[in-house]
C-alpha cells in the first residue's frame, strides 16, 4: 500500500533512506553508489551527475538474489512502496541538494528535459521530499503538458506537490487536464483544499462542452464545487439531478448537501434517502454507485 508523500517528509524519509543503505553497505551496488556520491561532492559535475542518476537503473534496477530477498524485506522499502531504484534515486536527488544546493539545484531542475520516461517518474512522484522542494515548481508544472499517462500521473496524482506549491492557475489547469485525460480524480490531493471560484467556472463550462457534443463526465469532477458554488451551479445540479445518470444524480446530491448555499441544500430537500446515506458515509465521492 502507497503511502502519501506526506507522511514521507513527517516520517524523515531520507533518513530512513540513508539507514537503508548502511544496512546493505555490503554490496557492490551500495559501494558503487556511495562513491559515485563521493565524486559528485568532491568535484561537482552536471554530466557526472545525470550519469549517475541514469546509472542506477542498471545498478538497482534488477538486483542479485541476495540483495533482491533484502530489498524484498527492507521495512522502509516496503512501508511506502518503493522500488530500490526508485529509492537511490530520490536519495541521489537529496543527498546532492543537501551538499551543494547552489551547484546542483540547476542541474535537478533540467532533469524535466534530459531525463527519460522513468527516470522523470520518480523525480515527479517524490519532488516534495526534497530539500527547499517550491524551486522546482516550474519543472512540476512544465510536467503538466505531456499526455503521456504515467508522466501526467507522477505530479498529478497521489502527490502532495501540487496542493502545497502550485498557484491558483497552475492547480485549476492541472485539475482540468486531469478531468480530460480521465484520470482518476480521486487520487488528487487537496481538491477540496484548493477549490476556488474559477475553478467551479470553468467546470461549468467543460460540462457544458460536453454535454453539448453529447459525451460523458465523471461525476467526480464536481466535488471541489460543493466547497466553491458559482452563479451557474444550480442550474447545473439541476441538470444533474433531472438527465444525469445514478452517479450524476449521486454527485449532484453530494454537492448541494455539503454546500453552504441555501438555493443548493433546497434543490435537494426531497432526496432524504441520498441525504441519509450521505449522513451514515455510505454514500460519498469514493462511493457513487449504492
Amino acid at each position: 500500500m502507497n503511502t502519501s508523500h506526506d507522511s514521507l517528509v513527517h516520517s524523515g524519509i531520507p533518513d530512513e533512506l540513508e539507514k537503508t543503505l548502511k544496512s546493505l553497505e555490503e554490496h557492490d551496488q551500495i559501494r558503487w553508489f556511495t562513491n559515485k556520491l563521493h565524486d559528485l561532492f568532491e568535484n561537482p559535475s552536471a554530466r557526472e551527475f545525470y550519469l549517475t542518476y541514469t546509472l542506477i537503473h542498471q545498478k538497482f534496477g534488477d538486483l542479485d538474489g541476495a540483495f533482491q530477498d533484502q530489498a524484498d524485506q527492507n521495512v522502509v522499502l516496503k512501508k511506502f512502496g518503493m522500488t530500490p531504484e526508485e529509492a537511490f534515486r530520490l536519495l541521489l536527488l537529496y543527498e546532492v541538494l543537501k551538499r551543494d544546493p547552489e551547484y546542483y539545484a540547476d542541474a535537478v531542475r533540467k532533469l524535466i528535459e534530459v531525463a527519460d520516461k522513468n527516470e522523470l517518474i520518480t523525480f515527479l512522484k517524490f519532488l516534495d521530499l526534497l530539500p527547499e522542494a517550491d524551486r522546482f515548481c516550474d519543472a512540476a508544472v512544465q510536467a503538466l503538458r505531456t499526455n503521456i499517462e504515467p508522466v501526467f500521473d507522477a505530479i498529478a496524482l497521489r502527490n502532495s506537490y501540487p496542493q502545497k506549491y502550485f498557484n491558483q492557475q497552475q492547480w485549476n489547469q492541472m485539475y482540468l487536464k486531469a478531468a480530460f485525460m480521465q484520470r482518476p480524480l480521486l487520487e488528487i490531493e487537496g481538491v477540496e483544499e484548493r477549490a476556488n471560484n474559477e475553478l467551479s467556472r470553468i467546470i461549468s463550462d467543460y460540462a457544458h462542452e460536453r454535454w453539448a457534443a453529447s459525451r460523458n463526465i465523471d461525476p467526480r469532477i464536481w466535488r471541489p464545487v460543493a466547497i466553491c458554488p458559482v452563479e451557474s451551479t444550480v442550474t447545473d445540479m439541476q441538470h444533474l439531478l433531472t438527465n444525469g445518470s445514478e452517479e450524476e444524480v449521486n454527485a449532484a446530491v453530494l454537492v448541494c448537501t455539503r454546500s453552504q448555499d441555501r438555493q443548493l441544500n433546497d434543490l435537494v430537500a426531497e432526496q432524504k434517502e441520498r441525504k441519509e446515506r450521505i449522513a451514515k458515509g455510505t454514500l460519498n465521492w469514493n462511493n457513487l454507485n449504492l
